[in-house]
């Protein structure tokens, strides 16, 4: 250290100063939107979570809905089964009654025959 050298300490500690002054400045602002960013974020989190709640109950209705509809398209099936079922027994009761009706007829003509005696017919 000479002296020229010690008469420019004292602009030199105002410089280091304003540089200080600046950066802390400069850090203050740092902190505040890292504050703003962190309270956004905090919030994004909340929103989103509070998102994904909704989500989950909307999934949870629609399982719940898909159930029942699956158990009301069983019961349509089993209630066409019957149905079916039913049908087949009366297409066949209307062709049993049908040819119980022929063999009647029959049995009455062939009455008829032999009381008239007509074998030949």
């Amino acid at each position: 250290p000479t002296e020229s050298s010690l008469d420019d300490l004292d602009s030199f500690i105002v410089d280091i100063g304003s540089q200080i002054s600046k950066l802390d400045d400069e850090i203050s602002k740092a902190v505040q939107t890292q504050s703003v960013i962190g309270k956004q974020a905090s919030k994004d989190i909340l929103e989103t979570q509070g998102s994904i709640n909704d989500l989950f109950s909307k999934i949870s209705d629609i399982k719940l809905k898909a159930s029942q509809s699956e158990k009301m398209v069983q019961e349509i099936c089993a209630d066409i089964k019957k149905l079916d079922y039913a049908k087949n027994h009366l297409q066949t009761s209307i062709t049993s009654l049908n040819r119980l009706q022929m063999l009647i007829s029959a049995v009455g003509q062939l009455e008829m025959l032999t009381a008239d005696r007509s074998y030949r017919e």
